[in-house]
């Protein structure tokens, strides 16, 4: 009899182990459970397989009493009906693109994969041919898993319509093809890539290889796909009941299934896929999405997918370490990708909806467990604040903004009648039918619904971390709303799209984003595909192009050219915000340059652009103020402007405007739509500069002038309208005024220019049909005399609205000096919302930047050092602020030593350093442990050089191990400023493993990091015999001690010597490490 409890030692955990050690790449693995074990069969299945499992886990009781009696045929079916029985009681979210699996072209995709005659044009079909999958299910079939000319296969997408299709019909050949498909791929796919050359397995489709972004996600995707596809099959088993709905079919189900029902499920596939499951595909993903630098949404694809893994698969051993670390990477997800404000670092809403989905998946699976990890909390959280987020940028016709690659539901007329609108919000309620967040669903209910929720606490909304604003005047489909992105680089998918708007009004939209980009020639109309290089120029996400921003000499901006950020912002983007009855202002900075090449090696243009925005509520206006700040050279600056075309998506009639329907006037400076069948807008421009108008539809050469429905798809000739001005290398200034209308009538009854010749201001006067007159005055750069009425300020900007029997009001920015009728007045701030009556100047509401917490930096941060060392604290940009520290490692008080220079620190010491305003801490404290050691004596050279000798074993962190040069770029090894002949170069996280000789007494190294590092890296170095510990080195970092000294003796007797770097609290980044001199004495 034979009792196992515990993990089988000679299989172990080796992926998980692999993964949870520092992701290090594998160029020797040891043998794992796929070679092992597969295929799996009850003819052939033994302990081994049992060993993986917790036998003692609830529900196993007959497993383990079978394998206790060595009947392991019958224990590989006792522990399918116990999988069965799990995955049918819990749920499993929904299938990507779920209700498209009834599509009729999901449904010929199943039939077709069965060797049914379909006529249906698809590229996928074809490579379902070409990779033998298609035919009735055949045991011997042979899958070409290498074959090449197909569409990738690697996401395994096809297996999704024969769920469906089974789930529907409950037809068994459904079924059968499923477990055909996916069991092969199990067991022979990834066997037969690694049997090829490394270079011919690169052309291979699911290459299996980290380094390859598509290869990861397609991976990603395929464990979403498998863990979800067995499990709607366990559900749809037959059970006395008709088939579920399909958007039920992965919900919990509590019926029995029928007798003997549960032997379509194969034992031995569904044993395959649980290994492939357990052991293939967490090293891939775990090195992939372990840590923050993939792209966001991939990243979250990844590890949701090893969530919903670990939940199912529970029982092994390897399920529970994978669902541990799972959930820590998701929290560190939430905590480097997820802003304050529910933002997210990948800047396109498209994408960011996937925490919505795939997180809410992961949460509800969690929902009747008693006691819930604490990652699945912070999950919700972070779920509740993007929902939020959505809701306050949900545009008046449903959908948010397209910024990124996102794209909209293309709304009818919804201004034409009560009718349209109300068969419109009722589609649109179902797309936000399930929000959590109570606010999201106050926001929906009055947009969308009946109103009968308690109405939004607010109608303009800034998310401050994102650089997300939404000025709006109400909460239903007439309302007027602006979208404006005033963003920080990101990370993932984004658009050069920083200071573009967009603009509905009574129903329709009138100012657009030109739409999403392409992914390839493929999504192209087939009479568009030959121009793919000129539509993505146009239309990508390197292009401002599509954007209602600025352009400069017609290059786009160019944040993609910078290195992206790795982590999400902790401090709100500092500019001005400020919503009430009466006025909006919001304001955005773009500084990152104009064109140039990537990370620098070509010089951008320098040219900056600031947009502030004035709403006037109840005038039902816009003011757009651009500063542009000049880099000393000439240039031509582009104010694009996109309006929509009629267009029809998804059998919807969407209205738009003909080319004849967007008009320009030099002479008035004004463009304007004259569609007499709907609302239209006005837009006037007020400036000293000599403002041109050009106007494109549907220009080939370059494009210009298009619009994008969707990513798929025709693209359609667009009006684009660019006011154009110069300047000679200064600084210059625009107003752009916009006045949306119902009609074909212009609100503004008269316009004036009120902008000085010398160009230091822009400004208007506008006087409204009902009697109200607007004054705008703003100074290029800095503060300028500004006059409006009776009043006179030396500021940055000043408004005046004044209205017939009712007190003036206004905004000021930048206030300095302020006088009324010549009477100084004492506003006691600079940015404030006012009001003037009876002679008096009374302020409503200061306008303030977001409160920004001091951010103390130490140089050096911390570190070993072999020498007294002197530290300095500094405040970028924000004094003001009195610093305060310890050196015992306590929280500083007002009692503690007050900062008055740069520290010396010649003994080990814990340094604190917080910074104090008005006698209260004004920031986090900051902390560095700063540690004081003598450098051991520099060994002597070695006998037997490292690099002469060849390792047994090797794994690295990335490149490859390099004999006498530095392993990332070839170069001679470098440390501390002079160059070594001898060594190995390797990166972290590393191991290499050397035989021993009786005769190697000693081990010698100089150790350090590469000087290729410069002030990067944190790295430790290891030396073991067997499994014992010879010697540690201290942390290594580029900022501190760069280098080491080693010299210590081999036990007798020891086989192998085992080199190790890992990476330090920073991680294993920039982890060129250098083993130089390294070697083995033999008889000193």
């Amino acid at each position: 009899m034979l009792l196992i409890t515990t993990r089988f030692s000679a299989i172990g955990l080796v992926a998980v182990a692999l993964s949870m050690a520092g992701h290090a790449q594998d160029i020797t693995p040891p043998p794992a459970p796929a070679e092992e074990l597969r295929p799996v069969r009850p003819g052939s299945v033994d302990a081994r397989f049992f060993a993986l499992m917790d036998l003692r886990a609830t529900g196993l009781d007959r497993t383990r009493a079978l394998v206790e009696q060595e009947k392991y045929a019958e224990a590989l079916e006792a522990w399918r009906d116990h999988s069965v029985a799990k995955m049918r009681g819990r749920e499993a979210g929904k299938f990507w693109q779920h209700s498209h699996q009834l599509h009729p072209n999901s449904k010929a995709t199943a039939r077709f994969l069965l060797g049914d005659d379909i006529e249906l044009k698809s590229e996928w079909l074809n490579s379902y041919r070409v990779y033998n999958f298609r035919g009735p299910p055949d045991p011997a079939r042979k899958i070409n898993w290498l074959a090449t000319g197909g569409k990738d296969y690697s996401a395994l997408k096809c297996l999704s319509p024969l769920v469906s299709g089974y789930q529907q019909t409950r037809d068994p050949v459904y079924l059968a093809k499923w477990f055909e498909i996916a069991g092969a791929f199990v067991v022979e796919q990834k066997r037969s890539v690694e049997s090829l050359g490394e270079e011919e397995r690169k052309k291979v489709q699911g290459n299996w290889d980290v380094r390859n972004h598509a290869v990861c996600l397609s991976a990603a995707a395929r464990v979403h796909n498998l863990v979800k596809g067995v499990v709607g099959l366990a559900k749809a088993l037959p059970d006395g009941n008709e088939p579920r709905p399909w958007l039920e079919s992965l919900q919990p189900i509590d019926t029995p299934v029928a007798p003997d029902a549960i032997n379509l499920i194969p034992a031995g596939h569904l044993a395959d896929i649980a290994i492939s499951l357990l052991f293939d595909h967490p090293p891939l993903m775990l090195r992939s999405y372990g840590k923050a630098g993939r792209t966001p949404n991939q990243r979250f694809t990844g590890l949701t997918g090893l969530a919903l893994t670990a939940r199912f698969f529970d029982e092994f051993h390897a399920g529970r370490a994978i669902g541990k670390t799972a959930g820590e990477c998701l929290a560190n997800y939430v905590h480097t990708t997820v802003l304050p404000d529910g933002g997210d670092l990948e800047q396109s809403f498209n994408y960011n909806g996937g925490l919505i989905r795939e997180g809410e998946e992961i949460v509800a699976m969690f929902a009747e467990d008693p006691v819930k990890p604490k990652w699945v909390q912070l999950l919700h959280e972070a779920i509740l604040k993007r929902e939020r987020l959505f809701a306050g940028m949900t545009m008046p016709l449903g959908g948010v903004p397209k910024t990124g690659t996102n794209s909209i539901i293309p709304p009818p007329a919804a201004w034409q009648d009560e009718r349209t609108r109300e068969s419109w919000k009722k589609r649109m309620a179902k797309t936000v039918a399930n929000v959590a967040d109570p606010i999201a669903q106050n926001v929906y209910n009055h947009l969308f619904g009946d109103g009968t929720r308690p109405a939004p606490t607010f109608t303009s909304i800034a998310f401050p971390y994102s650089g997300y604003y939404a000025m709006r005047d109400g909460w239903n489909m007439q309302s007027f709303y602006l979208s404006f992105i005033a963003s920080r680089i990101g990370s993932g998918h984004f658009k050069e799209n920083i200071n573009g708007i967009a603009i509905t009004a009574y129903g329709r939209h009138l100012i657009v984003d030109g739409g999403p980009p392409p992914y390839g020639p493929h999504h192209l109309d087939e009479s568009q595909r030959g121009e793919y290089e000129q539509a993505i120029a146009y239309f990508g996400e390197r292009s401002s192009l599509t954007s209602n921003t600025i352009t400069v000499d017609d290059h786009s901006q160019r944040r993609h050219k910078i290195r992206g950020a790795r982590e999400a912002y902790t401090d709100p983007i500092a500019v001005r915000w400020h919503t009430s009855a009466a006025f909006d202002v919001a304001e955005g900075s773009y500084g990152d340059g104009y064109g140039g090449g990537k990370w620098g090696s070509a010089a951008p243009i320098t040219v900056r652009h600031q947009r502030q925005i004035v709403f006037l509520r109840k005038q039902r206006l816009w003011l757009v103020t651009d500063r542009l700040t000049g880099d000393g050279k000439a240039h031509e600056y582009q104010q694009m402007w996109h309006f929509p075309p009629p267009h029809e998506q998804w059998n919807i009639t969407s209205p738009g405007f003909l080319n004849s329907q967007v008009v320009t006037d030099a002479e008035s400076r004004l463009i304007r739509t004259t569609d007499t069948s709907g609302p239209n807008i006005v837009l006037r421009h007020f400036s000293a500069a000599d403002i041109s108008y050009r106007r494109y539809f549907g220009q080939k050469k370059p494009w210009r002038g298009w619009f994008a429905r969707a990513i798929s798809g025709l693209k359609l000739p667009a009006v684009d309208v660019y006011a154009c001005w110069k300047d000679t290398g200064g600084n210059t200034i625009v107003t752009t005024v916009l006045v949306p209308t119902p009609t074909t009538d212009d609100p503004v009854a008269t316009a004036t220019d009120l902008s000085l010749p010398n160009g230091t201001v822009s400004g208007c006067r506008l006087v409204l049909n009902d009697g109200t007159d607007v004054t705008w005055l703003a100074a290029r750069e800095g503060i300028t005399s500004l006059e409006a009425g009776t009043l006179k300020v030396a500021a940055e900007a000043l408004l005046l609205v004044q209205t017939p029997n009712a007190p003036d009001t206004g905004i000021a920015l930048g206030v300095k000096a302020i006088s009324l009728a010549d009477k100084p007045q004492q506003a006691g701030q600079t940015d404030f919302e006012f009001t003037v009556a009876d002679s008096a100047l009374r302020i409503i509401a200061p306008i303030s930047y977001p409160a920004i917490p001091d951010k103390v930096e130490l140089k050096p941060s911390r570190g070993l050092f072999v020498s007294p060392v002197t530290v300095a604290a500094h405040l970028p940009g924000q004094p003001g602020a009195a610093l305060r520290y310890t050196l015992d490692g306590s929280e500083p008080t007002l009692r503690s030593k007050l900062y008055a220079g740069p520290i010396t620190i010649a003994e080990p010491a814990d340094l604190v350093v917080c910074p104090f305003r008005g006698g209260k801490p004004s920031g986090d404290p900051v902390r560095g442990r700063f540690e004081i050691r003598m450098l051991p004596p520099k060994p002597l050279p070695p006998d037997v050089h490292l690099s002469d000798l060849t390792p047994t074993k090797v794994k690295v962190g990335a490149f490859s191990l390099e004999r006498d040069k530095c392993c990332y770029n070839g170069k001679p090894l470098r440390l501390n400023g002079r160059v070594h002949g001898r060594g190995i170069g390797i990166h972290a996280n590393a191991e290499a493993v050397y035989p021993l000789k009786p005769e190697y007494r000693r081990f010698v190294a100089i150790i350090g990091l590469d000087d290729v590092t410069g002030t990067n890296g944190c790295i430790i170095f290891r030396v073991y015999a067997g499994n014992t510990l010879l010697v540690e080195s201290p942390i290594l970092e580029g900022t501190a001690q760069r280098f080491w000294y080693l010299d210590c003796p081999i036990p007798a007797g020891s086989g192998e010597l085992l080199l190790k770097v890992d990476g330090g609290p920073l991680g294993h980044g920039w982890g060129m490490a250098d083993w130089v001199d390294a070697g083995f004495v033999m008889h000193r």
